[in-house]
């Protein structure tokens, strides 16, 4: 049996209680960043969207990709040919579309993600 439920962003203020929801089409299992200068929030979620909120909650756009994905942060492969992010902050594309590197990022205004066809999308 399908789950039903739909998926959703949450933000929540600073004292724990709810600022905004908002339903999105799947799951998103990698981080959500917000961009400081506009306060908008990205997400990538498993079906390949990624999605713009406005401050408010409201849905600013969602941008179609070539499937689950979009990773930023420094991966590589450990033994068993698995991503993990490394301790490196910096946005590196060294597993593009690997499983379980779900983050988008922003480089000098420009949000960067991948997806599983291996392509490198720049949205502004």
């Amino acid at each position: 049996r399908q789950n039903s439920s739909p998926a959703r962003l949450i933000a929540l203020k600073q004292d724990g209680s709810l600022r905004w929801q908002l339903n999105v089409s799947a799951s998103v299992e990698g981080d959500v960043i917000e961009d400081p200068r506009t306060a908008t929030v990205y997400a990538a979620t498993n079906d390949g969207k990624i999605v713009a909120v406005a401050a408010d909650g409201r849905q600013q756009w969602r941008y179609i990709t070539g499937g689950a994905g979009g990773i930023c942060g420094d991966y590589s492969k450990n033994e068993d040919e698995e991503a993990s992010p490394s301790e490196n902050s910096h946005c590196s594309f060294s597993e593009i579309g690997a499983h379980g590197a779900t983050s988008p990022c922003i480089v000098n205004g420009v949000l960067v993600t991948t997806s599983q066809n291996k392509m490198v999308y720049g949205l502004s």
